[in-house]
């Protein structure tokens, strides 16, 4: 687990827009939980999930818990297989960070790029939720 540049200020600008955040992360709990205070982020977020596996089951489980419908909520990660994928199948909306994708491009109905995270509140701002 790292933590991206401007990530808390990201998170901040998202929270003042109206929206909640989460952390959804793969791993074991002690040990995520002991990684997010030591990042000093436990505090920025409004709730987080751990699991083993993060899959469409997992997302769905999440979301049903803050009771958010899958097409209102956006999951931002950096990895495709364990992030993008699993909340697409889900049925979320996703951002997917990389310094090689094109800032603000939608690939699908509700796959979006950024190359950094200070992009994200723009780009949550434009979808549709």
């Amino acid at each position: 687990m790292k933590l991206y540049p401007s990530a808390k200020h990201a998170i901040a600008c998202l929270k003042k827009s109206g929206a909640r955040a989460y952390i959804a992360s793969e791993g074991i709990p002690v040990k995520q939980w002991d990684k997010l205070i030591r990042l000093g982020v436990s505090e920025v977020f409004d709730g987080a999930f751990i699991s083993r596996k993060k899959d469409a089951a997992f997302f769905r489980r999440a979301l049903k818990k803050v009771g958010v419908a899958p097409g209102d909520a956006v999951m931002v990660g950096d990895k495709l297989e364990k992030d993008v994928k699993p909340a697409l199948e889900a049925g979320m909306n996703a951002v997917m960070i990389g310094k090689k994708v094109s800032s603000g491009k939608s690939c699908g109905k509700n796959l979006f790029f950024a190359r950094s995270i200070g992009e994200i509140p723009g780009i949550v701002k434009n979808i549709n939720l």
